[in-house]
C-alpha cells in the first residue's frame, strides 16, 4: 500500500509538470524528494544513533553502523537482504530494519522519472499499457522469485517494481478521467471494497504468506481501487477525509521513520516482550515524534514559497554536512572495535566469549553443509544438496545412530547437541524452514524432499521435526499436512 501511493503521488507531481510546462525538470524534481525526505530521515537516524551508542554491545554496534551507512545511502534494503530475513526473531531489534522500504522508493526516484518521461514523450497514447506491461513483468518474476529466493524477492526493487507501477497506472488513469466514475453506485461500492481488501489483507496474511507475489494482489488492487474510485461523496472519501486521518497522513512519513526505532530499542532495553499497555505508550510516543519531527524539521526545509523555507543552497550544505557526519558515525564502530571504551573490561571479555562460543557453534551445527543459511554461508542450495554430508560417521563413536532432523536453525542447535554428547545425527536443515509443507516457503520445499529421499536409503527410524512453531503452525489442516507428507514406513517421527 505505501509502494502504490508512493507511484501514484509522483506520478502526478511529474505528470502536472510536463501539461503545464511541456517539459520535465528532473533538478527540480530531486531538490524536492530531498527536501521532502533527507532533513527528517536524519533526524531521525541522529536520534537513532545517540541510543544505540547506550544500548548496543561492540558487536552489535558495528551492525547498527552498517545500517546506519546503508540507510543514508538509500541502499538499506540490500544491506538488510545481505543479513538475515525480515520476518526472523532478531529483526524486531533492529531500529533501522523499516528503512528497507525506504531505500526502495529511492531507487525507484532514480529510474521511473525518466522512464515516465521518455514514455509521455514517445507514445503518450500508449503510456497506460507500457505502465501495465512493466508491472506484470514485475508481478511474474516476484511469483517465480519467492520459491527460491523470498527474500530477494522481499527486499528487492525488481520484485517490489509493479506495486510502484500500480499506483503510477492509477495516477494516470485519474488524471485522464478523473477520480471515480459516472456512477455514484460504482464509485461507493468499488472504493468500499478496496478498503475492505486492504483491511482484509492485515487479518489473513502472516509470515508464511509469499510475500510479494500473487497475494499482494489483495492489498494493492485495495489500494488502487481506493485511489481511483474514492470520489468526494462516497463512504470511504468521507472517512479518509476526516481530521483524524488527515492529521495521520500529514506526519505519516515522519511515523514511517519513528515508529521502528522506538520499539525496536524499547524492546532492547527490557530484554522482555512488551506489554500491550506498553506498546499502546510507544505508538504514542511514536506519533509525538512524528508530529514535532513534521512541525520543526520537515516543515522549514519544504515549499519554498514560505519564508521560512530553507534555500536550495543551504539545503545542499545540509545534506553534505549530515552525509559525512553519518559516515563518521558509522566509521566510529569499526575503527574503535565497537566502541569497546563503553564498557568495563569484564564486560567486554564476556562479550568475546560470546562470541567464540557462537562460532564455535556455527562449526558444530555444521552451517553451510548441513543446514543452508545463505546468510552465514553463502551457498545456494544446488551447491548445498551436493556438498552434504550429514549422516553419522562410517565408523567410530558417532556410528550408530538412526535419527534423522529437519527444521529451522534450532534443529541445528538440538543436531549439535546431539554431537556434542556422543550421537551424530542425519541432519537437513534451512534457515526459518517450518515443517508443515503448507508452510514450506522457497528452498524449504526443496530441502524437505531432499531429506525424505535419504530416509528412502534407509537405515533411519527416527525423524525429529525442530522448529520455533508459531501459532498459525498449530492449527489443525497444517498439522494434517505435517501428518500426511511425513508419514515414512517405519519411521517414526517426533514433533
Amino acid at each position: 500500500m505505501f509502494f502504490v501511493i508512493s507511484g501514484f503521488l509522483i506520478t502526478r507531481l511529474i505528470r502536472d509538470e510536463i501539461v503545464s510546462t511541456g517539459r520535465f525538470r528532473f533538478g527540480h524534481f530531486y531538490v524536492r524528494r530531498v527536501r521532502r525526505l533527507f532533513p527528517a530521515l536524519c533526524f531521525t537516524l541522529f536520534v537513532s544513533t545517540a541510543v544505540a551508542a547506550m544500548l548496543f554491545p561492540p558487536n552489535r554496534l558495528k551492525d547498527f553502523g552498517a545500517s546506519l551507512t546503508a540507510s543514508a545511502l538509500g541502499v538499506a534494503n540490500i544491506w538488510f537482504w545481505s543479513q538475515s530475513g525480515y520476518f526472523d526473531t532478531a529483526s524486531i531489534t533492529k531500529p533501522l530494519l523499516h528503512m528497507w522500504s525506504l531505500a526502495v522508493e529511492e531507487q525507484f526516484y532514480l529510474v521511473f522519472p525518466l522512464l515516465l518521461w521518455a514514455l509521455w514523450k514517445l507514445s503518450p497514447r500508449h503510456l497506460m499499457a507500457a505502465l501495465i506491461l512493466l508491472a506484470l513483468i514485475s508481478l511474474g518474476y516476484s511469483e517465480w522469485r519467492w520459491r527460491g529466493a523470498s527474500e530477494a524477492n522481499f527486499y528487492l526493487a525488481p520484485s517490489r517494481a509493479w506495486e510502484l507501477l500500480a499506483g503510477a497506472a492509477a495516477g494516470i488513469h485519474c488524471h485522464r478521467h478523473g477520480v471515480g466514475s459516472g456512477n455514484a453506485w460504482l464509485n461507493q461500492t468499488l472504493s468500499a471494497l478496496g478498503l475492505a481488501m486492504m483491511l482484509l489483507s492485515f487479518f489473513v496474511y502472516d509470515r508464511f504468506t509469499p510475500f510479494p507475489s500473487l497475494y499482494a494482489l489483495l492489498p494493492v488492487i485495495g489500494a488502487v481501487l481506493t485511489l481511483v474510485f474514492a470520489r468526494t461523496g462516497t463512504f470511504s472519501a468521507s472517512l479518509l477525509s476526516t481530521r483524524p486521518m488527515v492529521g495521520i497522513g500529514m506526519i505519516s512519513y515522519c511515523a514511517y521513520l519513528w515508529h521502528q526505532p522506538v520499539f525496536a530499542l524499547a524492546r532492547i532495553r527490557l530484554l522482555y516482550p512488551p506489554s500491550a499497555t506498553l506498546m499502546l505508550a510507544l505508538i504514542v510516543l511514536s506519533l509525538a515524534l512524528a508530529a514535532l519531527s513534521w512541525r520543526y524539521v520537515e516543515l522549514p526545509f519544504r515549499h519554498r514559497r514560505n519564508q521560512a523555507a530553507i534555500s536550495t543552497s543551504r539545503l545542499w550544505q545540509f545534506v553534505a554536512t549530515g552525509a559525512l557526519a553519518f559516515a563518521a558515525l558509522s566509521a566510529i564502530g569499526p575503527l574503535s572495535n565497537g566502541a569497546r571504551f563503553r564498557f568495563s573490561p569484564e564486560v567486554n571479555a564476556l562479550t568475546d566469549q560470546f562470541t567464540i562460543v557462537f562460532d564455535e557453534r556455527i562449526k558444530v551445527a555444521r552451517v553451510g553443509y548441513c543446514e543452508l543459511n545463505t546468510k552465514i554461508v553463502p551457498i545456494e542450495a544446488d551447491a548445498f544438496e551436493k556438498a552434504w554430508a550429514c549422516k553419522p560417521q562410517s565408523g567410530g563413536p558417532l556410528a550408530d545412530s538412526h535419527v534423522a532432523i529437519f527444521g529451522d536453525s534450532h534443529s541445528s542447535d538440538i543436531a549439535m547437541a546431539m554431537r556434542l554428547n556422543g550421537q551424530d545425527v542425519t541432519h537437513v536443515a534451512g534457515a526459518g524452514c517450518a515443517v508443515s509443507p503448507d508452510l514450506m516457503l522457497g528452498k524449504c520445499r526443496r530441502l524437505a524432499d531432499f531429506l525424505k529421499e535419504q530416509i528412502a536409503l534407509g537405515g533411519i527410524t527416527d525423524l525429529w521435526l525442530v522448529e520455533r512453531y508459531e501459532t498459525r503452525e498449530l492449527w489443525p489442516k497444517d498439522i494434517q499436512s505435517l501428518i500426511d507428507y511425513w508419514q515414512i514406513p517405519g519411521v517414526k517421527v517426533s514433533v
